[in-house]
């Protein structure tokens, strides 16, 4: 559990999990999207969704409130282009803790780029410094490829959450064949 860092005698819980492919996996945010390469259209609609925030006094561990759900009107998925036989779609992402007033958002943001001639996805992330993050692609109901894992950084708390211009956010490239 976290603390909150406004009030000692209130924790809010993690996720208790390692790092997973499985789309049900539960998160604060998860942000998923199906692109017929073929055409450059979507195939079903970008989805967004936030897990619930549990929220439990400290001392005993007992329940304060009700587990609530971030908003996600601050989550998007850019309309997919396609020239020269690649297809690019962006994201944007980010909400808060929706149990306290004005907390900071989580944040990401990136660009992925399809070469369909040679099956490649290039993609460029911004993410905060806190809390973990990952990514994941599939292509034709093959395997589950990892793009990226991060733990936090180094020292990095529920406080790195606020980002002045791109403060406590990090940047994360690569590319994967399939």
């Amino acid at each position: 559990m976290i603390p909150d860092p406004t009030d000692a005698s209130v924790c809010f819980a993690t996720d208790h999990r390692l790092f997973s492919s499985d789309p049900a996996a539960s998160a604060r945010l998860t942000s998923s999207i199906t692109v017929n390469f073929s055409d450059g259209n979507l195939t079903e609609a970008p989805s967004h969704v936030t897990g619930p925030t549990h929220v439990y006094w400290c001392a005993d561990g007992t329940a304060k409130n009700p587990a609530k759900s971030a908003g996600k009107d601050q989550m998007f998925w850019g309309t997919p282009a396609q020239a020269d036989g690649a297809i690019q779609v962006t994201l944007e992402g980010q909400a808060n803790n929706p149990h306290v007033f004005a907390s900071p958002n989580i944040y990401y943001a990136g660009s992925f780029l399809f070469d369909t001639s040679n099956k490649k996805l290039d993609f460029q992330m911004t993410i905060g410094s806190f809390p973990a993050f990952e990514a994941y692609a599939q292509l034709d109901g093959g395997d589950v490829v990892q793009l990226f894992t991060r733990n936090p950084a180094d020292g990095a708390n529920v406080w790195s959450l606020i980002s002045f211009g791109g403060l406590n956010t990090r940047n994360v490239a690569g590319s994967v064949s399939f």
